[in-house]
């Protein structure tokens, strides 16, 4: 079953709407608007897990507001318009978690957002390539702080290995997403370098008129399925992952040397996981550059 791109904007106000509608307000798990209690008996923020698994499934955000905190932040809360995921991490099983999570960022990202969430926040910090903190050298970057979150923004961020670390305890999410605007490529005349599609395959047709056409539905676990994937901007896939949920490798696509397809699009093989996974992509781009994508809903075998 193909994957695309999806413009996670559409999301954002649906998730803002459930997480705040005073109808469900009352029902058990809803925090927004101000209700007691707004915490469960581990003194962890009372989410709506149904909610939680719904932005893990399709790489959206899962706004985790403190009682009444919505309300008083209407006027001056700004969604980031960065949209295409560099680095999705969620996880729900609970307890005390530490987070470390280099975000490559290339030199065709004009935008950078990062999203961090979780039922108890105790320490969040960014790095830039350099080795310093944004506090420290705080150029280009907006930081919107909240009681559980925090979203950051970084305008026209130097290529280089950033760097997340946070740490807190119950379910959490740590999202890096970028922004290339098609005035900067132009005028670098550079190309966007975007991961649009990953599906399984399979060949098919009369002898003499075959070709690889997308399975509707994901293979069987532990099957070993061909795959494609469309990648642009003239740029070469070092390493092809299949990760969890919360960003671990759990398998590897093994590209096949196609020479006459497009230079966007690879064909590979792998073996189908016996969990939930997205696709995730590496590379050198132009000038040396690192550079990282992954796509943003989950493939359920």
């Amino acid at each position: 079953m193909p994957t695309r791109r999806r413009n996670h904007l559409l999301l954002l106000p649906i998730l803002l709407l459930l997480s705040t509608s005073p109808a469900l307000a009352d029902r058990p798990g809803w925090n927004e608007p101000g209700r007691a209690p707004g915490y469960n008996q581990d003194g962890l923020l009372r989410i709506n897990t149904n909610y939680f698994n719904m932005a893990a499934a399709t790489g959206g955000d899962f706004y985790y507001w403190a009682p009444g905190e919505f309300a008083a932040s209407a006027g001056l809360f700004n969604v980031p318009i960065a949209s295409e995921p560099i680095v999705l991490a969620y996880a729900s099983e609970g307890g005390s978690f530490r987070q470390v999570q280099d975000i490559p960022v290339d030199g065709t990202i004009s935008q950078l957002s990062l999203f961090a969430g979780a039922q108890r926040l105790d320490r969040f910090r960014l790095f830039r390539p350099d080795g310093r903190s944004v506090d420290e050298n705080p150029a280009g970057v907006t930081v919107q702080s909240f009681r559980f979150m925090r979203i950051v923004t970084v305008v026209d961020p130097e290529p280089g290995v950033w760097r997340v670390e946070m740490s807190g305890e119950g379910s959490f999410e740590l999202a890096a997403r970028y922004l290339a605007e098609r005035r900067r490529l132009q005028q670098l005349g550079l190309k966007g370098i975007d991961l649009i599609d990953f599906s399984f395959v399979e060949l098919r047709g009369r002898p003499g008129h075959q070709g690889l056409f997308a399975l509707k539905e994901t293979p069987p676990t532990g099957t070993r399925q061909r795959c494609r994937m469309t990648l642009t901007g003239g740029v070469e896939p070092l390493a092809v992952e299949l990760v969890s949920d919360r960003g671990y490798v759990i398998g590897q696509v093994e590209l096949e040397p196609q020479p006459e397809l497009p230079a966007d699009e690879f064909i590979g093989s792998c073996l189908v996981p016996d969990q939930p996974f997205r696709v995730r992509v590496t590379g050198k781009g132009p000038q040396d550059w690192t550079f990282q994508r992954v796509t943003s809903g989950l493939l359920a075998p």
